[in-house]
């Protein structure tokens, strides 16, 4: 009798509660332009049968700032009660829960989603790093290491200053249609190098902070190095259309 019971509760409680723990993960390419606001989901790829999820993350307070009005709940526990975000934007340390009073039947997708504002004079990465996660009493595999870039737009190197180096990045991944990334020149997010790209980056030609002195161009050159830009680039369309036709 009393190895009945036993069994029955041994049943119960795996099927209370997940037989395996989750992953949890931030993306890793998510680029936010200066000055303007990144949307950046905590996701799971499997919450079923969890009733609470906490989280703690780092990240740089030098490119990025986060409120407690910025944390909402994602799609996955949407109908969740969230609790009051504590947001150390001081030292770039955030924390934030949510729990129900029912376990999720099933469920993959955004747990939460933080609206980070990006800094308007300060290029560069910033690490989103997970220093604590939480599903019920289970620890989630975390894949950390992932980031957030502030640049500006047609700063492929994240150097601050639109300029021939990024016009030199933009012309390698000339026509790039699968993949591409801003470090590539993808400067609008369809993860394509094009006209479009190429346009965004001539349109803020030598935005930013220049280099030190002595290492900016003379206005002769600079006009030089953009007629050379377009020029390459057409030059690179034109051979592919051509390639195409003759194929």
């Amino acid at each position: 009798m009393h190895k009945q019971t036993a069994i029955v509760l041994v049943l119960l409680a795996l099927t209370a509660s997940p037989l395996l723990a989750a992953t949890v993960s931030i993306p890793d390419d998510m680029v936010g332009v200066l000055g303007d606001v990144v949307t950046t989901p905590i996701s799971v790829d499997d919450a079923t049968g969890y009733m609470s999820c906490y989280f703690k993350i780092a990240y740089s307070t030098d490119l990025l700032d986060l409120s407690a009005e910025d944390v909402r709940l994602g799609e996955v526990i949407s109908g969740w009660t969230r609790a009051e975000p504590n947001i150390d934007d001081a030292s770039g340390i955030a924390i934030f829960s949510a729990y129900s009073t029912s376990p999720l039947a099933k469920g993959s997708g955004d747990l939460f989603e933080l609206d980070f504002h990006v800094a308007v004079d300060a290029p560069g990465v910033s690490p989103l790093t997970f220093v604590r996660a939480e599903l019920d009493d289970d620890y989630p595999t975390r894949d950390g290491g992932s980031i957030v870039t502030a640049a500006r737009p047609g700063d492929a190197n994240y150097d601050g200053w639109v300029d021939d180096a990024d016009a030199s990045i933009l012309g390698a991944h000339w026509r790039m249609l699968d993949g591409a990334t801003w470090g590539d020149g993808d400067f609008n997010g369809d993860h394509q190098v094009t006209d479009a790209d190429a346009a965004i980056l001539a349109a803020h030609w030598h935005e930013g902070t220049p280099p030190p002195e002595g290492s900016v161009p003379e206005p002769a050159t600079t006009a030089l190095l953009a007629a050379g830009l377009m020029s390459l680039l057409a030059g690179r369309f034109g051979s592919m259309r051509r390639k195409r036709a003759a194929g």
